[in-house]
């Protein structure tokens, strides 16, 4: 810092570790666009008025009408994944033994980098310990069993013992989103463009929002608040409905017409702000 200043690189590093970064070299892409190349880091975060948005690849076409879904199911399971080399304290680099069956194809194969923007946790016997952090980096590997190795975003506080400290991992949450019918995968955000199969674009994740309704929401008194159903519209949170009773939240009606039925409706999105 001199005179008082920080230098205008310390702030871009300091805003893009909360907004994530444009990939060098590419140029901007608006909420308006799609890309078949990816400009920004997965999950990057963007502002527009009340809106948020977040950066995401999709698997299979996405629709602005409807909610995109978490694609894939969890990248590394259970008890069978372990440390491959004891971790000092303080390291941000982990080797770990990953299950034949890991990965988006269930087949043990990863791209190099494809869990940047997920996170893994730590179960560290038999101190009963557990380290959460985020995935900066991860090598390729191949089908079957075999080491991979994570890049962590934060040093590690404990020790984590060869064989003894397991661990589970997942995806960034925008890494292949979907559209589509499935009461198992939460809805994390709608697409701002249509979007073909492997395009980047920008999901709303927090604000003001459309999305499509069912008759019933927003359509009569104590009937504003909104849930996602099992591909991605909204509906009123019904307790005695099955499939809307334990239902993703959504957010809530903001406005209904004059008669005080439905109107659009206009949500307020809450997803990520």
């Amino acid at each position: 810092m001199t005179g008082g200043f920080f230098p205008r690189a310390t702030l871009q590093k300091l805003v893009e570790s909360v907004t994530g970064a444009q990939v060098a070299g590419q140029t901007d892409q608006g909420i308006e666009e799609y890309s078949l190349t990816q400009k920004f880091e997965i999950g990057t975060r963007k502002v527009v008025g009340l809106r948020t948005y977040r950066y995401a690849l999709a698997d299979g076409a996405q629709i602005p009408d409807v909610g995109s879904q978490v694609g894939p199911h969890q990248a590394i399971e259970g008890a069978t994944c372990t440390v491959a080399a004891t971790v000092p304290v303080g390291a941000t680099t982990v080797t770990i033994n990953k299950p034949a069956l890991a990965g988006a194809t269930h087949d043990g194969v990863f791209a190099a980098n494809e869990l940047v923007g997920g996170h893994i946790v730590f179960y560290v016997a038999p101190s009963n310990k557990v380290v959460f952090r985020g995935i900066k980096a991860n090598s390729a590997s191949v089908a079957g069993a075999a080491v991979m190795t994570i890049e962590l975003d934060a040093p590690t506080p404990t020790q984590l013992v060869i064989t003894t400290t397991t661990c589970e991992a997942m995806h960034s949450p925008y890494y292949k989103v979907k559209t589509g019918a499935s009461g198992l995968r939460a809805t994390i955000g709608i697409p701002a463009v249509p979007a073909p199969d492997k395009a980047w674009f920008w999901l709303q994740t927090w604000g003001p929002c459309w999305v499509a309704p069912q008759a019933g929401l927003g359509n009569a008194a104590n009937s504003i608040e909104a849930v996602f159903n099992s591909v991605g519209s909204v509906d009123e949170h019904a307790y005695g409905t099955a499939g809307l009773t334990k239902q993703q939240h959504a957010g809530f009606v903001l406005t209904t017409n004059y008669a005080g039925t439905q109107g659009a409706p206009f949500i307020w999105l809450m997803l990520a702000p």
